[in-house]
């Protein structure tokens, strides 16, 4: 899905969850990835903006913040059950009607280490747009943000229902697994009868016999015939 949407506006966009874990990454900016999520310092620049930044946002709507290494954000929240659990992002552009100061750019490739001619080049690369486009833009993400909570929500209300199947599995197994030691340790006359009273089937050995009813796990009720001896 975010594939599909930054091959139509060619922008930056992710999703990165309270903990400023990125979960999904499409079209990040090589000052980001390469520079800023790399040196320590302006990576802890970077949580710092996806946590703390991001806090609050109504649902529904949208917020745009400049991150604490200079460079455009804006995020909407993404909803499970009713809980905040992430955000997603277009960002790592500049909004075409501010001036771009290099200055500040260059100072901080000196700060942190960087190398200047490789990080200026990579500044160069950053995406310019207006905030009209990136608006629009972000109108869009928010409607993709609420079918990520309904399809988030809907794999929840899935899960027990994989979970009863996965627990119906296992509990044939524990039943099988019984009846195969049953049949292969006693040369005897084995049935096995239901909670309703309802014989299910048979294994007869040609042997006078007696019998004994036990109670076996996962509700399987067995009669158990043993040969008469004198």
């Amino acid at each position: 899905m975010l594939n599909t949407f930054y091959k139509i506006i060619r922008l930056p966009l992710g999703v990165i969850d309270l903990k400023g874990n990125i979960l999904v990454s499409v079209g990040w900016q090589d000052l980001c990835t390469s520079f800023h999520r790399v040196h320590p310092d302006t990576r802890k620049n970077c949580l710092e903006s996806d946590i703390y930044l991001t806090q609050n946002i109504p649902r529904g709507e949208f917020r745009a913040y400049k991150c604490k290494n200079n460079l455009w954000d804006i995020a909407t929240p993404v909803y499970v059950k009713g809980q905040h659990v992430g955000n997603l992002f277009i960002g790592q552009l500049f909004f075409d009607d501010e001036p771009l100061n290099q200055e500040i750019f260059r100072m901080q490739a000196q700060k942190y280490g960087f190398d200047e001619t490789r990080y200026m080049s990579a500044l160069e690369k950053v995406p310019r747009c207006s905030k009209e486009f990136v608006y629009k833009a972000m109108d869009f993400f928010v409607q993709m943000a609420s079918q990520i909570s309904h399809l988030a929500y809907s794999n929840f209300e899935l899960n027990p229902t994989l979970q009863e199947r996965n627990s119906l599995i296992e509990q044939l197994s524990e039943r099988e697994s019984y009846l195969r030691l049953l049949t292969e340790n006693m040369l005897d006359m084995i049935s096995q009868i239901d909670l309703q009273g309802k014989l299910q089937f048979t294994i007869d050995f040609p042997h006078p016999h007696n019998s004994e009813i036990i109670f076996l796990k996962g509700g399987i009720t067995a009669a158990i015939f043993f040969e008469e001896t004198n």
